[in-house]
């Protein structure tokens, strides 16, 4: 007999499901998922072995343990880099006569994202001039900030962090659009130092200045 996948548990025609290890949580050895083939022979001819036909190049991540069938990686995963892998498994039995038969079925892997980037502003530096005597509710400048995350964790709030106790300024938290709220005082508010673009866990400050003109 050729040895034979389990039907659903793998997917049907051999296929197996889909499973997602979370990028953080695969620094190290982390167990993946275990695959099973049967075998209706007996002795040699039942006993399988497994192991990966496509584990070199992306998939040198992970191995495979050729008794119990547990896939698990061998090193770090980044979902920016790969974010899908497709492992092709062999199950081969050790029968002599006419020879070891064997199956094959595909394990597909979807890495699930981590919030493991910070950030990233379009510019490395903003600077605006406003006049002294600016009418409040005006637009001073907008910053813009992409993280390579994906889903929520890609989600970017703005925010002010220092320089505006006296509340001058607005800045949309979804947009990053800067406006002046309230009169501004050339002794009060030469320079504006940073704001902060920020999530949960992970921030990124914006080198931020802002000019103000004298008023004569």
């Amino acid at each position: 007999h050729l040895p034979a996948w389990g039907p659903c548990t793998y997917g049907a025609g051999g296929g197996c499901a889909s499973v997602s290890p979370n990028e953080r949580g695969s620094r190290g050895w982390l167990h993946v998922l275990t695959v099973r083939a049967t075998d209706g022979d007996a002795g040699a001819n039942a006993d399988l072995l497994y192991r990966l036909l496509n584990a070199g190049g992306p998939n040198e991540v992970f191995e495979i343990d050729p008794r119990s069938g547990v896939i698990r990686t061998r090193g770090p995963v980044d979902r920016e880099a790969v974010e899908a892998y497709e492992l092709l498994v062999e199950a081969a039995d050790q029968g002599q006569e006419p020879g070891p038969r064997s199956a094959t079925a595909t394990v597909r892997i979807a890495v699930e994202d981590d919030n493991d980037n910070a950030p990233q502003f379009s510019e490395k530096r903003y600077v605006a001039r406003v006049p002294e005597d600016v009418a409040p509710n005006s637009a001073v400048l907008r910053v813009t900030a992409t993280d390579r995350d994906k889903g929520s964790n890609a989600l970017v709030h703005y925010s002010i962090v220092s320089g505006n106790s006296r509340g001058h300024f607005y800045i949309d938290a979804q947009t990053g659009a800067l406006d002046v709220v309230s009169p501004l005082d050339y002794e009060d508010t030469a320079q504006r130092p940073p704001g902060l673009c920020h999530r949960p866990r992970l921030g990124a400050q914006w080198p931020g200045l802002l000019h103000l003109p004298r008023r004569r």
